[in-house]
């Protein structure tokens, strides 16, 4: 299903991320592009995950639950006269409430757990991204044979921000590196960051 194959493709980025912390200046050279994943396919994976879990699982889902309902409403409409027949509908339509209750709440409580997750990126992003402009700064103003040190913290902000957020990274050849986001748009040029 659509939903697995999201999911895999979570796992997989999860794969690409270890190996990248492994070996994070690998892929950031001269005039180099970095394309990483977006952090919204990532929530997003996770998140279909538990849904897919709470709709789908037999004996613990909507369906089953609806189903139960059809079924003795079609036992009521066979003995329309019988009070037990008429109790087991209303006791199957306080269960179907309770399912669609539990289902709401567990859907509140993933988008919350989302909003939390990407606000927590951002905030992550938002400083990562000031560290490399600081950073961007000092490797202009520092002669280039003395400014490995720097450079290495450059390349591990970096890779530090391409766990949380899909990025193009260009080096310019002065040691300094743009970043941009998404579909090109600026998060740092030189030493200035862009919200």
């Amino acid at each position: 299903s659509l939903t697995r194959a999201i999911v895999l493709a979570g796992d997989l980025e999860r794969l690409e991320r270890r190996r990248r912390r492994r070996d994070p200046g690998s892929e950031v050279g001269p005039e180099t592009s970095v394309a990483v994943p977006d952090v919204h396919l990532r929530i997003g994976a996770d998140q279909l995950a538990v849904l897919e879990s709470g709709l789908g699982q037999a004996g613990n889902s909507l369906d089953d639950a609806l189903a139960d309902f059809y079924n003795t409403y079609a036992q009521l409409g066979q003995s329309p006269t019988s009070s037990t027949a008429r109790q087991q509908v209303v006791v199957q339509a306080q269960s179907l409430t309770r399912a669609f209750n539990d289902m709401a709440a567990r859907l509140e409580s993933q988008r919350r757990s989302a909003d939390a997750g990407v606000r927590a990126d951002v905030g992550q992003l938002n400083e990562l991204a000031g560290q490399l402009a600081s950073l961007n700064r000092q490797i202009g103003s520092t002669d280039p044979n003395h400014a490995q040190g720097l450079y290495d913290q450059q390349t591990y902000v970096v890779a530090q921000m391409s766990t949380l957020i899909d990025l193009n990274v260009v080096n310019r050849g002065d040691g300094i590196v743009d970043v941009s986001i998404g579909n090109g748009r600026a998060l740092v040029i030189g030493d200035q960051t862009y919200d």
